[in-house]
């Protein structure tokens, strides 16, 4: 007889901690791209680090991090060159056969598998951030958009009656 398959766990929704819940730990970012990297991927490191909410990553995920712009770039240089050469292959040597697939597109595949389970563990995707509790951020606001919000027709007033 044939077990079914128990269903994965649904994580909770991504909760900001307010002054109020218990201390958490805050870390800083990723840190700085490594030296080796390529331009491209020194871009998007530093778009994806830019981009995350803070506290999201700490130093522990810059390996993952890492690994995650090595595969995006590859997959963007694999998806420039099926775009010049084709989703084709014709091979000179097989006479009368078809064309059959590029191995760019096998290779464009496998990068996409590993590019999105990684995006998942680093909570760059709308599942993989829900579970996760950031630490409460600080107040940027100027005091003069502080003073404007409090004010009668600040953005939490109910709005004016015109009778």
């Amino acid at each position: 007889m044939r077990k079914a398959k128990a269903r994965k766990p649904t994580p909770p929704p991504l909760q900001l901690a307010t002054p109020g819940d218990k201390p958490t730990l805050s870390f800083p970012g990723p840190g700085c791209p490594p030296e080796y990297f390529s331009r491209a991927e020194r871009d998007l490191w530093e778009t994806l680090a830019r981009s995350a909410p803070k506290g999201l990553h700490t130093p522990l995920d810059a390996v993952a991090l890492e690994m995650l712009c090595q595969h995006v770039t590859r997959w963007r240089a694999t998806n420039a060159a099926i775009a010049k050469s084709g989703l084709l292959q014709k091979d000179g040597d097989r006479k009368g056969r078809p064309a059959r697939i590029s191995p760019l597109v096998k290779l464009a595949k496998a990068e996409a598998a590993l590019i999105a389970q990684l995006c998942g563990q680093l909570g760059l995707t709308v599942t993989g951030r829900r579970g996760i509790v950031l630490p409460p951020q600080a107040d940027t606001r100027t005091e003069f958009a502080k003073f404007l919000d409090a004010c009668p027709g600040g953005p939490d007033a109910p709005p004016l009656r015109t009778n």
